[in-house]
């Protein structure tokens, strides 16, 4: 046909017969191909159209006037000319549509963001104007999924704060300072602009408290001494000083080794700072050391084990020496001559015979423990 056509211009200079002849075939050639190009535009404008159905467009209206398109009785040439009617009709219609839904989509979006909203509905007017409907469209998808993301990100923004607030309380009930924390949180929640950025916010403020919480230790400092003996059993004094930053809870200690106790000991707690003396009876055992091995823990249970050794003496509580000068026995009330053995007492420095101090067993004074093992 290109040929033909070509041929025509020259015809008509030269052969007007020859013209009017390869008119009509040109002519009936085209007449052929009107109908087989009509069907064409109407398959391409339904591909168009299911394009944008599945972006959610409504268009059944046009599916329906495409329909009455493929009906007899009407020419290819008007079939033409309404498809390309109804090609302008769709422009207007996706243009109005699409206008309409950016006004939505920036009344939504400005109650999250309204730089957001305001760089939305600036792509979507250009996208219009360049007739680029689909862009468009995926513009408010893009916004959509701005909304979705911004709603599921104060959701688990909320959840942190909350935690981040529990966390605080318990702090606070073991007596830490949480002023510092509590100040910062009322911060970043009274300057949100970015939703994303404030959850980063608290996750690391949660991070430095839950830090210092880690942090805080109970350590214990043990001092045992033997204090005088009764029986087959020997008093003794365990001290137990708190240097750490938190109460020592839920103490259970046993000793072991040189001296033994019956079974295992418990106090509920050491306050940090604090120290606490408990009397004790124990027994004794094989062995040069002592050993007393602890169980405690902290404000949220963790367990902390240590073992501390001693070598244990008995104390005497006295020192024998010569009387140099006459003196008052504590016990008896009897004179001690010079030159006598005399028992002082190393707690208050009474003075005693000998013999009276082993019979009293201690001082009369100060209730003093006297060891003459």
């Amino acid at each position: 046909m290109k040929k033909n056509i070509e041929g025509l211009s020259v015809l008509k200079e030269k052969d007007m017969e020859a013209f009017i002849q390869l008119q009509g075939e040109i002519m009936k050639e085209l007449n052929a191909l009107v109908p087989q190009l009509a069907n064409n535009k109407i398959e391409e404008l339904k591909n168009i159209l299911k394009e944008y159905e599945s972006k959610g467009v409504d268009v059944n209206e046009y599916y329906e006037k495409i329909s009455a398109l493929s009906g007899e009785g009407m020419e290819s040439m008007e079939v033409l000319n309404k498809i390309e009617s109804l090609e302008n009709n769709l422009k207007t219609y996706l243009a109005e549509y699409l206008s309409a839904q950016k006004e939505k989509m920036k009344k939504i979006v400005s109650r999250f963001s309204k730089a957001r909203a305001e760089e939305y509905s600036k792509k979507i007017e250009n996208l219009i104007k360049g007739e680029k409907y689909m862009g468009a469209i995926d513009v408010l998808n893009e916004a959509e999924n701005y909304v979705a993301n911004y709603r599921l990100n104060v959701q688990e923004f909320n959840t942190r704060v909350r935690e981040l607030k529990e966390l605080l309380v318990q702090m606070a009930n073991i007596g830490i300072n949480v002023q510092k924390y509590v100040a910062e949180l009322k911060t970043i929640l009274s300057n949100i602009t970015d939703i994303q950025k404030a959850r980063a916010e608290v996750e690391k403020l949660t991070s430095e408290a839950k830090g210092y919480m880690d942090s805080l230790t109970p350590k214990l400092e043990v001092r045992l001494e033997l204090d005088g003996k009764a029986e087959e059993r020997y008093h003794a004094k365990i001290h137990l000083k708190n240097t750490g930053t938190v109460d020592a809870l839920n103490i259970r200690f046993e000793i072991s080794g040189g001296y033994r106790s019956e079974g295992s000991i418990e106090i509920p707690k050491v306050e940090k700072g604090r120290e606490e003396e408990i009397e004790i009876l124990l027994l004794k055992g094989e062995g040069e050391d002592t050993m007393v091995d602890l169980v405690y823990s902290r404000f949220d249970g963790k367990e902390y084990r240590q073992r501390e050794k001693f070598t244990l003496k008995m104390k005497k509580g006295f020192r024998i020496e010569k009387n140099k000068e006459k003196v008052k026995c504590a016990f008896c009330r009897g004179t001690i001559l010079p030159g006598l053995d005399i028992v002082i007492c190393e707690n208050c420095g009474a003075v005693y015979h000998l013999p009276c101090a082993k019979r009293a067993g201690k001082c009369v004074k100060c209730g003093n423990p006297f060891n003459f093992e």
